[in-house]
């Protein structure tokens, strides 16, 4: 499932600060996925989860970064 579950979020936003990973941003964030859902990443752990602003979010489209 694509759909990242509450508790991924809770722990993502706990664990990120509230904060975009690459600029430290507090608002306008993103939960993405690390390794790309289309390319096989899940949604069920929080490892591959992480907090991005939109613009970062929308910059990293489905690549690995």
């Amino acid at each position: 499932r694509r759909i990242i579950p509450t508790a991924v979020k809770l722990e993502v936003w706990k664990r990120d600060g509230g904060r975009c990973k690459k600029c430290n941003a507090s608002d306008e964030l993103h939960f993405d996925h690390i390794l790309p859902f289309s390319k096989g990443g899940t949604s069920l752990t929080a490892e591959n989860v992480q907090l991005l602003c939109v613009r970062h979010n929308l910059k990293k489209s489905d690549r690995i970064e």
